[in-house]
């Protein structure tokens, strides 16, 4: 009996065998899996909490947050002022990023703020770095229709001619104030500045003179800069002259079109009668071309 039952289960699991064997072939394997399995959760947006806890710069990258209270603050005329004034010093003072950072203040002041740098100009208070700083935003500020530019206080007049008068001591200064004097100056101003090209041999102080009359403006200045040019002998004058006359006529806004018909007019007879080297003649030709150029913003009349 015992024998029979153990048969019958060597039999069975024979049977077993077999069977199972059977399924593994028709069966469809088993995946593979490659590496830990694939998160299948949706993206989370990050929260306030989150980017608070993770560094700061990473929070910056993820998201671009404004400063609370809206926008930006936005600094005040004086603080302005200090800074632009601020960068005239010898270590780091460069002209061309003086000016166009006056330009971009001048063109984003309100009207109020304007009457707050030509306060600012005149103060007493203020050093002669902030009032010549004042004075090259107020050289920026857009003319009113009729070609009235921002006006500029005696004080602040001064203290651009002063600079000007020591820039053997003080040149940075000088150069800070050249722009904004030839730009408010007079004609004794403008005088001085091409006598400096008359008779200085000096390339600073030649190159001082020719960024001061290069930002004259009106129809006067560019008139009479043009009656010394015409009677000068001296080429530095002329080639001074003309640099100037070729620059106020692509950005004075002040020079009105029969301004700029009579410059042409004199232009000609100077061209007519100019040496034929070809240096004289290009520098000519150039001013004549930049004058007869009529820019949108030129005043229909004086």
């Amino acid at each position: 009996m015992r024998a029979a039952s153990v048969g019958l289960c060597a039999a069975l699991a024979t049977a077993g065998v077999v069977v199972f064997e059977s399924w593994k072939a028709i069966a469809p394997p088993e995946p593979i899996a490659v590496g830990p399995p694939a998160d299948r959760r949706e993206p989370v947006a990050a929260s306030a909490e989150l980017l608070e806890a993770a560094p700061r710069d990473r929070a910056e990258a993820l998201v671009a947050r404004p400063p609370e209270g809206g926008d930006a603050p936005v600094r005040s005329v004086p603080a302005q002022a200090s800074d632009l004034a601020g960068s005239i010093v010898p270590e780091i003072f460069d002209l061309q990023n003086f000016v166009v950072h006056a330009r971009t203040i001048a063109h984003a002041a309100s009207a109020a703020e304007v009457e707050e740098w030509v306060r600012l100009a005149g103060d007493a208070s203020t050093t002669d770095a902030q009032r010549v700083a004042a004075a090259e935003v107020l050289r920026h500020v857009a003319p009113s229709e009729t070609g009235e530019m921002a006006s500029l206080a005696p004080r602040a007049a001064l203290t651009l001619r002063r600079a000007w008068l020591m820039r053997e001591t003080d040149p940075v200064l000088a150069r800070a104030a050249a722009p904004a004097l030839g730009a408010f100056g007079d004609t004794q101003d403008r005088r001085a500045m091409l006598d400096v090209l008359r008779t200085s041999a000096s390339a600073a102080d030649v190159a001082l003179a020719r960024a001061g009359l290069s930002a004259a403006r009106g129809d006067e200045a560019a008139l009479e800069m043009l009656g010394t040019a015409e009677s000068a002998k001296d080429e530095q004058i002329v080639d001074g002259v003309l640099c100037a006359l070729t620059t106020m006529a692509g950005a004075d806004r002040s020079l009105s079109a029969e301004g700029r018909t009579q410059c042409a007019q004199i232009l000609e007879r100077m061209l007519a009668r100019a040496d034929p080297h070809p240096g004289p003649c290009a520098r000519l030709r150039s001013a004549l071309a930049a004058m007869r150029s009529r820019p949108e913003h030129a005043l229909a009349g004086p």
